[in-house]
């Protein structure tokens, strides 16, 4: 039975160990994606890891991680603003889309009401 499963690893249908190469994988390392035994195995509340260095690794990661997305939420009152003023220029061209449509195709009351505000904004302008 041994030999099969060493046969199966060496054909790579299965991974092995990366420190016991002839002993199939139980798990990858969540850190660096190598494969590893049950004995060879760091098993921690985050997952499993390869050894005790790239446990450390990713949790460094996982604290560097947070961090920028603690600082990004609050990405200040300009981002905020021009998040709004987008949304409102997609919102105008697609009022202003619509509202062409409707008097182009003579929709009675959408084309009178759009036909207005255009009217309206036209004497907004000097």
């Amino acid at each position: 039975m041994f030999e099969e499963k060493r046969t199966t690893i060496l054909a790579g249908t299965t991974s092995g160990c990366i420190n016991h190469p002839t002993i199939e994988a139980v798990a990858r390392c969540k850190q660096c994606g190598k494969p590893v035994c049950g004995a060879c195995v760091v098993v921690a509340y985050n997952g499993h890891f390869c050894s005790d260095a790239c446990q450390g690794k990713h949790a460094a990661f996982v604290e560097r991680a947070q961090e920028l997305s603690r600082t990004s939420r609050g990405a200040g009152f300009l981002s905020k603003v021009r998040f709004f003023l987008t949304k409102l220029v997609v919102f105008l061209l697609g009022f202003a889309a619509l509202g062409f449509v409707c008097v182009y195709f003579q929709i009675p009351y959408a084309g009178a009401f759009f036909g207005k505000v255009y009217l309206y904004f036209l004497s907004l302008l000097p």
